[in-house]
């Protein structure tokens, strides 16, 4: 059974970006949605270099991480720094979001994303069983706009796909659409167990 989980990143972090020793001293800026000079950043914090699943350290986001463990699921991140990349992918601290932002910077931030990160996005195009989506309305806005733009059905990418969201989820057809008011029935048990279903058997059960 191939299966995947695709989250957005956390504000909670394991590691404070606006904390690092080089950002207090003022060496350094704090990384935040200049993709751009990755590697300048990449040069000047190297030492603090994390895989993704464990910087983000958000409830949520430790409940779908430890579901994707469980389960032997991928775990895909849509980070508002990188764009998709693997939970396994080391990154650095950095202080960004899309909650809140306009259309406008959304639609900067993914073409920002296509020339400069994106770095595991192909992996939405490969064969999956299941894939469970759980974005906020603005992650999920940006998935539609670059899955647009790399002639991918956000519905599509699993035999079986779920997306758990707001009110963004009813511009999507063809997925199985589970609307939560926020993080906790995101996260609860109930859903979490029927999830695990289709991560495990490739179907799902109301």
């Amino acid at each position: 059974m191939r299966s995947l989980i695709l989250i957005n990143c956390s504000k909670r972090k394991s590691m404070d970006p606006l904390n690092l020793p080089e950002v207090l001293r003022g060496e350094v800026s704090v990384p935040s949605d200049d993709l751009e000079r990755e590697a300048d950043y990449r040069r000047a914090l190297s030492k603090y270099s994390i895989k993704a699943m464990d910087l983000y350290d958000g409830p949520e986001f430790k409940a779908y991480r430890e579901l994707a463990s469980s389960s032997g699921a991928r775990l895909l991140v849509m980070s508002a720094r990188y764009g998709i990349i693997d939970g396994n992918r080391s990154i650095i601290p950095y202080d960004a979001t899309l909650a809140g932002k306009s259309l406008t910077y959304i639609e900067e931030m993914v073409s920002k994303w296509l020339e400069h990160g994106n770095y595991d996005v192909a992996q939405l195009s490969m064969d999956w069983d299941c894939a469970v989506i759980r974005l906020s309305d603005n992650y999920l806005l940006a998935l539609e706009l670059m899955a647009m733009r790399l002639g991918i059905d956000v519905c599509s990418i699993g035999g079986t796909t779920i997306v758990i969201g707001g009110s963004r989820i009813g511009e999507l057809n063809g997925c199985v659409k589970i609307f939560v008011r926020g993080n906790g029935d995101a996260r609860s048990k109930k859903l979490i167990e029927k999830i695990n279903h289709c991560l495990s058997s490739g179907s799902y059960r109301v």
